[in-house]
């Protein structure tokens, strides 16, 4: 008997140590950034991507009418083509497999606009971990935030060593309940939008502070930058070895693109805003083609040549600005210009040279908003500064020759922040006066100047706008510079 029960014993351990083999689970269920309260591009078609159980047959239907249906392939992925309806809504959208359904409540139809870069970016409306203080007026924004149409979806901040198919987040109705947390600059942008359009805007906010322009490009993006090859090869290096990249360093080439852009490349977004520059000031001249690579490799990725629209980086006190970094940097980031469909907001007039992270986040997003609907949407409306065209010798002066965009040109009765050099290039303080459409600038220890240059440094004042109020970008120029390369430099 003792023997028997020790037996007994001996089968009972070794069937605990030795589990049943059991097969895999697949859940079913869409990627993350399609969930409830979700804003869809509206008269498209849009791929409505999930995970399953492999050869399981997948329905997709919207409440419109729309239907489509697929099979999950082995790797338990499977992606259905949906038409979307006209703007509006509220509509459903069920999702099934086999085993049942997913109902997708409150979804609207719209455009959707996607927002990167780095804190300025990340920056919330009230208080938060990038500013204790939130934006002006925070708390009247916050209460004043019951709007229904728009909605903002914030991927979560991941690191990848290759391609990833899925962000993790959920949508958010602005409302005084969820608008203290949400993006600033997207908020403001989304709520001007609504404010002359009255139709539904998603906001798709895929931002880290303090990360660098080669982080948020792809690997095929940085081929033309041998700076980088050593550690884009490490890094898709690890990748193929399945190896998990450490989360706490963001800025590594291509590690962000692979976690928060790649897995979105398939939706259909109307544009994108960009609110990125400090991390990478310290080597502008890099900056001005790094930048325009990005763009044109994000446009490849999603397949069309998607609006940008960035900010231009605001005034702020570097300790270490003494050889014109942050000047050099802004006009790196005004060469992108020269691309198609881009457009650039400028900041000088709404900064704070002792914070790194401005508070009038306001300005910065209705102003995106303003290149949005006169680029995208075709509005009659200001959304650019004053132009430098030309610079022409005056005696002992010089005229720069401007399109203000709105009439009049506005120049502020101390006009600082102009400075002329002659042939040894030493820039000095100049004085600056009006007429018409131009400006004459001179320094009395400068008889015979061939060189200007506006907010030439890294906390420069603003005194010159338009007629609209839009600021002039920083610039510098020469007299035997074309007029297409003054404008170029002023852009």
């Amino acid at each position: 008997m003792r023997m028997l029960l020790f037996v007994l014993a001996a089968l009972v351990v070794g069937c605990a140590s030795t589990p049943p083999t059991r097969a895999p689970t697949w859940p079913f269920r869409p990627r993350h950034w399609f969930g409830e309260h979700m804003v869809l591009p509206a008269q498209t078609v849009v791929p409505v991507t999930g995970i399953g159980r492999p050869d399981t047959r997948v329905t997709v239907r919207g409440s419109w009418g729309a239907e489509a249906a697929t099979t999950v392939d082995p790797a338990g992925r499977w992606c259905c083509d949906l038409s979307t309806p006209d703007q509006g809504g509220p509509f459903e959208l069920v999702l099934a497999d086999g085993d049942g359904e997913i109902v997708l409540h409150d979804v609207l139809a719209g455009d959707v606009w996607l927002c990167s870069g780095q804190s300025n970016m990340v920056m919330q409306v009230g208080p938060g971990d990038t500013s204790r203080r939130g934006v002006v007026d925070w708390q009247r924004e916050v209460a004043a935030a019951t709007l229904p149409q728009l909605r903002m979806f914030t991927v979560a901040k991941h690191t990848a060593n290759q391609p990833a198919d899925d962000v993790e987040g959920e949508w958010q109705v602005a409302s005084p309940a969820t608008a203290a947390k949400l993006s600033a600059t997207a908020f403001f942008f989304g709520r001007e939008l609504l404010r002359h359009h009255h139709q539904p805007v998603g906001l798709v906010v895929s931002a880290w502070g303090g990360t660098v322009c080669q982080a948020w490009t792809s690997s095929r993006g940085l081929a033309g930058f041998p700076q980088f090859a050593a550690q884009v090869h490490a890094v898709a290096a690890a990748g193929a070895a399945g190896q998990r990249t450490p989360q706490h360093r963001p800025n590594r080439p291509t590690v962000l693109w692979n976690a928060m852009i790649a897995p979105l490349v398939q939706f259909p977004f109307t544009g994108v805003l960009w609110y990125q520059g400090e991390a990478n000031r310290s080597r502008a001249a890099l900056y001005a083609q790094l930048f325009p690579a990005m763009i044109a490799d994000w446009r490849r990725g999603f397949g069309r040549a998607l609006p940008f629209y960035f900010v231009q980086i605001a005034p702020f006190r570097w300790r270490d600005d003494n050889d014109g970094r942050t000047a050099s940097l802004r006009e790196a980031q005004a060469a992108a210009l020269s691309l198609p469909d881009t457009g650039m907001v400028v900041t000088l007039d709404c900064g704070d040279p002792a914070d790194l992270h401005p508070i009038q986040k306001q300005v910065v997003g209705e102003r995106l908003a303003r290149l949005a609907l006169a680029r995208h949407y075709g509005e009659p409306i200001a959304c650019e500064g004053p132009h430098l065209l030309d610079v022409q010798q005056q005696g002992n002066g010089l005229r720069l020759c401007f399109d203000p965009g709105v009439r009049p040109l506005v120049l502020d009765a101390g006009a600082c922040g102009f400075e002329v050099a002659g042939e040894d290039g030493r820039f000095i303080a100049a004085g600056a006066c009006g007429d018409g459409d131009t400006i004459v600038v001179q320094a009395p220890g400068v008889p015979q100047p061939v060189c200007v240059r506006y907010a030439w440094s890294a906390a420069p004042g603003c005194s010159l706008k338009n007629g609209a109020g839009l600021p002039a970008a920083p610039f510098r120029a020469g007299v035997r510079a074309a007029a297409g390369n003054a404008s170029a430099a002023s852009r």
